[in-house]
């Protein structure tokens, strides 16, 4: 199978942006064309080229369930069929089923899923079966959604470094999901790596996508804390009085004010300007 990976995982992250800023159209457009991209019966071999059809299959699924295009459970009957079965993709498609009121069919999923588990690899699902099961048990899964309009943009103001055209980030995707993952847990996230490593990059490439989906943000770099006044706001209140950190979860590793050379520091939950 031989499919443009670039553009379908572009496609895919910014049909995530639009689907978290509530533009679930749009999101299901960029999964469209992105499923465009795969033949008609893909031949998934290789990890990667699953991954990024389950990601696609995901998308499309999650836009129909916010209200936007119809349901199509083909991909994910696939992905569900895989060995080893692609669990996240099989909890997506009980879900769909259930919002269209099949749900003795989304009942057989879960319970030919756990069979196979169990009779060929001796294990339980995971959470996410067995949270969608229960809710499924529960009548929670019924409701179909509807479509709201996209929410307006916040205003948001990023460093005149930052709004200027970069070339793609290449190879540090899972660098970006790992912090947007940490920014979505906590208020506060340092990175922290040696210079030159793309500390600076890494933070605008996570900055100006919480902006394109009108994420509040903020953001500081400081080289050393020489001047504490100028550090951000939890070192400066570190400096003035000894008062309690605010919770914080350090991607890489929280340096404090003793961190060598420059370190970005990205935070949302934050009035924008």
């Amino acid at each position: 199978m031989t499919v443009d990976a670039v553009e379908a995982r572009a496609l895919v992250e910014g049909g995530r942006v639009a689907l978290r800023a509530g533009d679930a159209r749009a999101a299901r457009d960029a999964a469209d064309r992105a499923r465009a991209l795969f033949p008609e019966v893909p031949e998934i071999a290789g990890a990667d080229d699953a991954r990024l059809f389950a990601d696609v299959a995901a998308l499309r699924a999650e836009a129909a369930l916010a209200g936007a295009g119809p349901y199509d459970e083909v991909d994910l009957r696939r992905l569900a069929a895989r060995t080893p079965p692609d669990e996240p993709s099989a909890a997506l498609l009980v879900r769909v089923l259930a919002v269209q009121g099949r749900e003795a069919e989304a009942l057989e999923v879960v319970e030919r899923l756990r069979d196979e588990l169990a009779d060929r690899y001796g294990t339980d699902p995971s959470p996410v079966i067995t949270q969608v099961h229960l809710a499924l048990l529960r009548g929670e899964l019924n409701q179909p959604a509807v479509l709201a309009p996209p929410r307006p943009p916040a205003r948001v103001v990023l460093p005149a470094a930052w709004r200027r055209p970069m070339t793609a980030l290449l190879g540090r995707e899972r660098d970006v999901e790992a912090l947007e993952t940490a920014l979505d847990e906590s208020a506060l996230v340092t990175i922290v790596a040696t210079g030159g490593a793309g500390k600076t990059r890494l933070a605008a490439e996570v900055t100006r996508r919480a902006a394109a989906a009108g994420q509040g943000y903020g953001w500081s770099s400081w080289p050393a804390c020489a001047r504490p006044t100028r550090c951000c706001p939890p070192c400066s209140r570190r400096s003035a009085a000894p008062t309690p950190r605010p919770p914080a979860a350090t991607w890489a590793s929280n340096a404090g004010c003793s961190a060598p050379r420059s370190v970005c520091v990205p935070w949302r939950r934050t009035s924008t300007a």
